[in-house]
């Protein structure tokens, strides 16, 4: 919008005469500097909507953890509750016994 008012005005300045040329050349000046500073707002909200950078996991590698989870689970809980904490949210983890038929004890 502004840059087809400065082409108008542009334009314009070269029908008039020296009389109107400081009224023309102080809106044109006016006008520049409400561009750079829409141009510098524009860069702004384009640097605030970046994604931030995440580091990408691999197929593969998610089917290899994941093919690891009983180990992990039957390990150290601390650790287990974090990695699954890291992949699905908030989650809690009671560590149980089993008993001879393998079921959970009480």
């Amino acid at each position: 919008m502004i840059q087809r008012q400065l082409k108008r005005l542009t334009e314009r300045l070269a029908k008039l005469d020296d009389t109107h040329l400081d009224a023309v050349l102080t809106k044109a000046e006016e006008m520049g500097r409400q561009l750079a500073a829409k141009r510098e707002r524009l860069k702004e909200l384009q640097r605030a909507s970046r994604r931030p950078n995440v580091k990408s996991v691999k197929e593969k590698d998610v089917v290899a953890a994941l093919g690891k989870r009983r180990e992990l689970l039957q390990g150290d809980v601390g650790v287990a509750a974090q990695v699954l904490r890291a992949l699905v949210g908030d989650v809690v983890i009671r560590k149980c016994h089993r008993d001879r038929r393998g079921l959970p004890g009480r």
